[in-house]
């Protein structure tokens, strides 16, 4: 698939990586956090308010997600709201 760029026009990348099916799952995921879970509509909002465009603003939703369970696998850890909302604190100071 072709970039769409030519001259000064930047066309959209169309995301077409990984399994459909795990990433319609993280999709649905993300998009219920963005609604309930404070730490990631804060997030959300703040790339929002940056004037991020509603894709770019979920695909980062839907990484950090993904980071959050690959670091918690790596560590035998368990799911702790409080340590999740910690570091989107510390992440949004950067």
């Amino acid at each position: 698939m072709q970039n769409c760029q030519s001259g000064r026009k930047d066309g959209k990348r169309p995301i077409r990586g990984g399994r459909q099916d795990v990433r319609n799952a993280i999709y649905m995921a993300a998009n219920s956090a963005r609604i309930h879970d404070p730490a990631t509509k804060a997030f959300y909002e703040r790339l929002r308010g940056q004037g991020k465009p509603f894709k770019v603003a979920m695909v980062a939703c839907m990484r950090k997600m993904l980071s959050t369970v690959n670091q918690m696998v790596r560590n035998g850890e368990t799911f702790d709201a409080t340590k999740y909302a910690s570091m989107a604190e510390v992440q949004s100071c950067r």
